[in-house]
């Protein structure tokens, strides 16, 4: 709580605008509710009773820092959405259920939803490469038929929602796959499946990588998505990085590594002129060892260049973004993904690094440490609340930390049925009207200036407002300089040397 009271006293004295009549009245509720504690009664009624007033406190502060986010409508406020997972909430079985479903999320401030175009393992429309869902053989979608894909991405077009196809590339889908060929599938260094809990494609594969690039021309060409989302863009983590200088590696050292598959395998031993056992040479060569990652990494590399060149050439107006490891560095060497050279080569045009952590202070350091690698380029904060904790008030931490930056995406595939983070996010949002970016940041400006500033600091500010509304940024910039508050004044120029000349 005095964390909490902190933070809203120094956005006050800095001059942020927020509502705080409305935060000044959930603070006292949350002062009454600590003030009826009573911990000299030791029955269980009590015990329980006290518990259930600590999580009413909870919710409260939860409140407090949903309403310290500071919106803008141009940045990124996205959101996964696994459809037909939990119908008694979200119900996408009719156009009804689809307009009620984006209601809920427009009300929650989403402007983008990462929507997943399989319903477990079975596709949701029509295509060569996967069996489709049968879920869809019950569902009427009006004028749309039973295109469930078409009628989610048209409806939420009419609400101004950008909707993009959340696509797990290399992740293997083997239930619906119509072609079950096991020579597609990753092998490592053992002659064992990928580890973990996702079973990965042979990305070296050209044949793979020809059906892979089919299902992403039958998607875009289907349907009219803003994005693309590559996700499971990598290989399953190595480890034969940490030994690339050594001559000779040992019997004893373990190597964890993948793409050990006989058609990965002769495609590079014929590429790079080796002769022999492969295995046999990655233990004794390093110079094999760096060829070896390279061509995998190359190999990555061609395959996204392929597809995003294929999806721009039918659809010049996408953008292709990519959920990433947040720990750049260990992305790079040990499962081959170089966001930054993506986003230098253009084959992505946003990143999101998946900040999965309870942690707030990690949160913003990502943010930091991105801000940094990538100055040029924007990202979006891919965090996960209620996937590791189920705590709102770090939810909300994180979220003003990302609405700082670029904006976020919330990677979690639940938090369309979870009814307390859902009411507070609604609550938090506030909606400013706009077009492109310029017109939004200075519609939201003198929205805050009418609402915020105009009483706080007793004054009309008729002239900053006018070159507003006329788009003369230099000219307002001047003219905000003059303004004696100082909170208010560095608030505007921060965001106006965004879109300055």
């Amino acid at each position: 709580v005095n964390e909490l009271i902190l933070k809203v006293n120094n956005a006050k004295e800095n001059s942020i605008p927020h509502d705080y009549n409305f935060i000044d009245k959930i603070l006292k509720l949350i002062d009454n509710e600590i003030n009826n504690l009573d911990f000299d009664k030791s029955s269980l009624y009590n015990v329980m009773n006290q518990i259930e007033k600590f999580d009413l406190i909870k919710y409260y502060i939860s409140i407090c820092y949903g309403q310290l986010i500071d919106y803008s409508e141009y940045k990124s406020r996205g959101i996964w959405y696994y459809p037909f997972s939990k119908l008694d909430v979200y119900n996408d079985k009719s156009i009804e259920g689809v307009k009620e479903t984006l209601l809920k999320f427009k009300k929650m401030g989403i402007n983008e939803i990462i929507i997943n175009p399989f319903y477990g393992n079975y596709s949701l429309f029509e295509n060569s490469i996967y069996e489709k869902s049968e879920v869809l053989n019950d569902c009427d979608y009006g004028e749309y038929g039973k295109d469930y894909l078409m009628c989610f991405i048209e409806e939420a077009h009419k609400l101004g929602i950008c909707v993009n196809a959340f696509t797990q590339t290399f992740a293997n889908n083997s239930i619906s796959f119509k072609n079950k060929d096991n020579k597609y599938y990753q092998i490592d260094y053992n002659g064992e499946k990928s580890l973990g809990s996702i079973n990965y494609y042979d990305i070296c594969n050209d044949d793979l990588q020809a059906i892979l690039l089919t299902w992403y021309k039958e998607l875009v060409s289907k349907y009219n998505f803003d994005k693309i989302e590559y996700d499971i863009i990598r290989y399953p983590q190595s480890n034969l990085y940490k030994y690339l200088e050594e001559d000779v590696l040992n019997s004893d050292i373990e190597i964890i590594d993948h793409g050990y598959t006989d058609y990965s395998i002769n495609k590079f031993m014929t590429q790079y002129g080796y002769i022999g056992d492969l295995k046999e040479l990655i233990r004794n060569s390093k110079d094999v060892r760096r060829n070896w990652m390279k061509f995998k990494e190359d190999e990555l590399i061609s395959f996204i260049t392929k597809c995003s060149e294929m999806i721009k050439k039918i659809n010049p107006e996408i953008k292709i973004t990519a959920a990433v490891l947040n720990d750049y560095e260990n992305a790079c060497s040990a499962y081959l993904q170089d966001a930054k050279k993506w986003l230098e080569l253009g084959i992505v045009d946003e990143i999101e690094p998946m900040a999965y952590t309870v942690s707030v202070d990690k949160v913003e350091s990502i943010i930091e440490y991105y801000n940094n690698l990538i100055s040029s380029y924007s990202f979006r904060t891919g965090i996960s609340p209620r996937l590791t904790l189920r705590d709102s008030i770090i939810d909300f931490k994180q979220i003003q930390l990302s609405m700082n930056n670029e904006g976020y995406v919330l990677f979690s595939n639940n938090l369309y049925y979870d009814i307390e983070f859902v009411n507070i996010l609604s609550m938090s949002y506030h909606k400013v009207n706009g077009n492109d970016k310029l017109s939004i940041i200075c519609d939201e400006l003198i929205n805050k200036i009418n609402g915020y500033y105009k009483f706080k600091n007793n004054n009309d500010y008729q002239e900053i407002i006018r070159l507003l509304e006329e788009k003369e940024i230099n000219n307002a910039i001047e003219e905000i300089s003059k303004v004696d508050n100082i909170g208010m004044k560095n608030y505007i120029l921060n965001i106006l040397s965004k879109v300055s000349n």
